[in-house]
């Protein structure tokens, strides 16, 4: 099983461990009811914006829902090892998307969450704006990013980076063709 069947196994074993009903996530959340039971069906993942949602919502980090294994000590990472946790769209369309590689994911109590992230080009030429609680910071390893964030609009190349609140609405996207890598450090209060 892929780690993207697992989040939706997490999430529905995380509610019920938690004695929180389907209808009580979908207050916390603000998400469809429908929608929720199909992401704990592992009919698709969700967005990184709703992912966050129901992480703060079954009061977890979100690194909880993406883990394979814990840790107490040191995590180390290898190249060669690197392996794709879970790929969230962008939008429920899945217009343009986001590949993630977890850094940490064994490590057990850790307060934020580091990870390699593709990004591909944004063909819709419109941004797709998220917003959730939290902060960030991305550094562009390859290519080159566009972050607009309120009313700001950033254009980073390889060797930039940027550290921003996540409640304030923002979009992330690779502008040219060329593959776009970034390390990103997210963190999300529980």
């Amino acid at each position: 099983m892929t780690s993207e069947k697992k989040v939706g196994d997490k999430i529905k074993a995380l509610r019920e461990a938690y004695q929180i009903s389907i209808d009580e996530l979908v207050v916390r959340t603000g998400i469809d009811k429908t929608q929720l039971e199909e992401i704990e069906s592992n009919q698709y993942l969700p967005a990184l914006a709703l992912l966050t949602k129901i992480a703060q919502a079954l009061d977890v980090r979100l690194g909880t829902l993406l883990d394979q294994e814990t840790e107490l000590g040191p995590v180390v990472n290898r190249k060669k090892e690197e392996k794709r946790v879970s790929h969230f769209a962008d939008s429920v369309q899945e217009s343009d998307s986001l590949g993630f590689y977890a850094l940490a994911e064994q490590k057990s109590g850790r307060n934020m969450d580091p990870f390699l992230i593709d990004v591909e080009l944004n063909t819709s030429k419109k941004p797709i704006f998220n917003s959730r609680e939290g902060e960030a910071f991305l550094f562009v390893l390859k290519g080159q990013l566009r972050i607009v964030y309120g009313t700001n609009d950033y254009l980073l190349n390889a060797g930039d980076s940027i550290y921003y609140d996540s409640i304030i609405e923002h979009s992330v996207e690779a502008t040219t063709a060329e593959p776009t890598k970034v390390l990103a450090v997210v963190y999300t209060p529980v």
